[in-house]
């Protein structure tokens, strides 16, 4: 019996991930597991110290699901209705109460859960990992297929600090201090996921070309429907049959929690990644003479 992902999204962080995931579960050839980012392979690899199980937010994340389906529909929420309650409810006990091993990670994606469909997860902090994390995917699963977007280092750092100090620690715009946010910005997680060229070298080195599909973020908001049909041919499933959901641009690109950096900060954040972002406009023009 088949186990475990045919793809795994690595990310970037900020660089419409949930967009991607949303596109692939709406997809009637793929299924996505009830939690979009698992944490297993950066939760194994020592070199990644600020990340520890999450368990107690994707515990609350599934009992709200739990009720998703009186109040969504297939349209909206597909990957709620590819399993029934039993299915749904062993997942829950798998994951919550096995052990996380390499066994218990690939008994995610069984046949039982997936029906025969292509199957995969995307969890951002991925690209972060280390070579001996990425050798550690390669050789659990020699054949996967890895999918990373790409977006400007400084947009995205950008995109970045408005999800800690608004979305993660819940501060209004105008109560953020600088201090706070020139202390983030050198923080080792933030820089790990900042300087993209030493991620992209990484990943696309190890992964065999055949199994590697990178995806320029600008071109989401460009060509979204071109896209995503590129994807679903690289994971060898029919671009006709997607099954696009309702406004599904309106992940793409959105600006409704943007503030301004201060200027201290914003001279710091263009110094720090002004290299960075000769490097990424570099692997971009190479990308795209290829193309």
């Amino acid at each position: 019996m088949k186990t475990g992902p045919d793809f795994i999204g690595i990310g970037l962080q900020r660089a419409g991930t949930s967009w991607l995931s949303n596109m692939l579960a709406h997809h009637p050839d793929i299924w996505m597991p009830p939690l979009k980012e698992l944490h297993y392979f950066d939760v194994k690899d020592s070199s990644i110290a600020d990340v520890r199980p999450r368990y107690n937010q994707h515990l609350k994340a599934r009992m709200i699901h739990k009720f998703a389906y009186l109040f969504t529909s297939h349209q909206n929420r597909p990957e709620l209705f590819k399993n029934n309650v039993y299915d749904c409810l062993k997942w829950d006990l798998r994951y919550f109460q096995g052990k996380m091993t390499d066994r218990w990670y690939l008994r995610l994606f069984d046949t039982v859960f997936t029906k025969q469909r292509i199957s995969g997860e995307i969890t951002p902090y991925y690209s972060s990992l280390s070579d001996d994390g990425i050798d550690h995917i390669l050789d659990l699963l020699p054949d996967i297929k890895i999918i990373l977007i790409l977006r400007d280092p400084i947009d995205r750092a950008r995109s970045s600090l408005i999800h800690e100090f608004i979305m993660k620690r819940k501060i209004k715009p105008g109560l953020i201090k600088e201090e706070d946010m020139m202390q983030w910005m050198k923080h080792p997680s933030f820089l790990r996921r900042s300087y993209i060229s030493d991620i992209w070298t990484k990943w696309s080195k190890a992964v065999p070309a055949s199994q590697f599909h990178p995806i320029i973020y600008d071109d989401i908001s460009q060509r979204p429907d071109e896209l995503i049909k590129d994807v679903y041919s690289f994971l060898g499933v029919d671009p006709a049959q997607n099954k696009k959901p309702l406004n599904y641009k309106k992940k793409i690109n959105s600006n409704k929690h943007a503030f301004s950096l201060f200027d201290s900060s914003e001279d710091y954040l263009n110094q720090l990644l002004f290299k960075e972002r000769q490097n990424y406009l570099s692997i971009i023009k190479s990308m795209r003479e290829k193309s």
